[in-house]
């Protein structure tokens, strides 16, 4: 058996002992200061056969001097299935698009691309990426699996599908759960022309039966191009799954090719380093989205202070569920509901717990009843079938998390960071990408009563100025917050409102 073999999204190291590279190792570990101890990140060691298993982007040539051996490339890919051609019923929107497709398709002055089995598009949110992708998949002609990191993520892949393309319902497959996968490998697949899939099935079914039966599923269906959206979130598992299939071609989509995490994005970036690309970004005709930093005081006493801190600094949780229930955060909602209201679509506020979103919920509810109905809540806390329901409201509370990277909010008009404090560039990004039409606003609600938040705001400007039309700062000192809000509470002390109001809190 060949020492280092080289298959299309991985590298495997035979005959493996743990501590026989040490530099390798160590490239491919994260530090953890809780734990005061190094993590493998991006790597994997199957102690049974004494495999180690690397991305398909590490320095092959410093391996072949380690080992004083050739490399064997092994240019098979597990089986492809042709389908029945999908037809897309519309063309490419702009030149960008055209561009993104002839990229990944290895056309004209991409045909280099022909010779790569990896290629991530990192078109800024609003291009089109979905369907660039799409196109793509139609050119082909081959069984494709989509990968994403929700269920609400993979139902926008379907009504895409349906839009973009001739496919019908009933030739996209849906695996949910490890109950489908059992049921694939039982009955009839052939008129299924795409496969939706999330990582949490993939990563189920592998912790029962064994990462190497995500391999022979992969196989049985024939799935000849894989697809992984938002490529910076699942790390861990889009690293598993690349290690144990062999898949044709696979597609990384994502607007911010990196991690939040320092130690993290180094690896992250390794695993990419020399993958093709295409961002398209345009500085003067791009942008759409004005940002405002709106700082304000919470007059934090020291207490306060030491109880939103934890052994890796600031606590998101503590300080969300901190801030909500404090005198001037309370000034600033009135300011922020008025302003929402005088807006004709909708809008997004992120705010970082399910327990803040419940307070922030019923807050605007008893102060402003005319909304009752028209909060909606888009997290953990909504039953699947609801939340398409949520999405329709006048101001909907979410996390980054929930409606993140792939969500797209038709008619958003405003988001608000308003009370989820986070450092991270890609983050900054990703949020700040939810609204997609022109004349659009993100505003970013600071804290200058924590020196953490301070320093995040600091951080995340470059972003916003490189994506922003324009950027201005907003600073409310407590005189002037609270006259604003009163000036607000006198305004509708005026309002006559019946008696009683439909409410949803349930």
């Amino acid at each position: 058996m060949n020492k280092i073999e080289v298959f299309r999204t991985h590298v495997e190291i035979h005959d493996y002992t743990v501590g026989q590279c040490p530099y390798i190792e160590k490239q491919f570990s994260v530090y953890d200061k809780l734990y005061h101890k190094s993590f493998p990140k991006a790597i994997w060691y199957e102690k049974e056969t004494r495999t180690l298993m690397l991305p398909r982007r590490v320095d092959i040539f410093r391996l072949e001097r380690f080992y004083n051996t050739n490399a064997f490339i092994n240019g098979n890919s597990d089986p492809v299935r042709e389908i029945e051609p999908i037809v897309l019923k519309y063309g490419p929107r702009d030149q960008d698009q055209m561009e993104a497709i002839r990229f990944m398709l290895g056309k004209d002055h991409w045909r280099n691309n022909l010779n790569h089995t990896m290629l991530s598009l990192n078109l800024n949110t609003g291009k089109g990426k979905s369907y660039c992708t799409i196109a793509s998949i139609c050119y082909r002609g081959v069984a494709s699996a989509i990968i994403a990191d929700t269920d609400g993520c993979l139902q926008q892949w379907k009504d895409y599908f349906m839009e973009y393309t001739n496919v019908t319902e009933d030739q996209i497959c849906e695996v949910f759960g490890s109950i489908t996968i059992t049921k694939l490998f039982k009955l009839d697949f052939s008129h299924y022309k795409v496969f939706l899939i999330s990582h949490r099935t993939l990563q189920s079914y592998a912790s029962v039966h064994g990462w190497h039966s995500v391999h022979e599923l992969f196989c049985h269906l024939g799935i000849g191009v894989k697809v992984y959206d938002e490529a910076h979130k699942s790390f861990d598992n889009m690293m598993m799954i690349d290690s144990y299939t062999n898949t044709y071609l696979t597609y990384y989509l994502t607007a911010t090719l990196g991690r939040s995490d320092f130690g993290e994005d180094r690896i992250f970036q390794q695993y990419f380093d020399g993958v093709p690309a295409i961002e398209l970004f345009h500085q003067d005709t791009d942008p759409h989205t004005a940002y405002v930093g709106i700082k304000f005081n919470s007059n934090p006493g020291p207490m306060d202070v030491s109880q939103c801190y934890n052994a890796y600094g600031l606590s998101r949780s503590a300080y969300t569920n901190y801030v909500v229930r404090q005198p001037n955060f309370e000034n600033l909602l009135y300011i922020l509901v008025e302003k929402a209201l005088a807006k004709p679509g909708k809008c997004l506020w992120y705010v970082g717990t399910n327990e803040a979103i419940l307070y922030v919920r019923d807050w605007i509810y008893e102060h402003y009843p005319e909304l009752v109905r028209q909060v909606g809540i888009y997290t953990t806390l909504t039953p699947k079938e609801e939340k398409k329901a949520q999405l329709e409201r006048k101001i909907i509370l979410s996390t980054t998390k929930s409606a993140g990277a792939a969500m797209d909010i038709k008619y958003l008009v405003e988001t608000v960071n308003l009370a989820e404090p986070f450092k991270s560039r890609v983050l900054a990004q990703q949020s700040f990408g939810r609204t997609r039409g022109d004349n659009t606003i993100y505003k970013d609600i600071v804290d200058v009563g924590f020196p953490q938040t301070r320093a995040y705001y600091n951080f995340k400007k470059p972003v916003f100025t490189k994506y922003a039309t324009s950027c201005k700062e907003v600073v409310l000192k407590d005189k002037q917050l609270q006259d604003l809000a009163d000036q607000i509470r006198n305004k509708r002390a005026c309002y006559i409102f019946p008696l009683t109001f439909e409410d949803d809190r349930k």
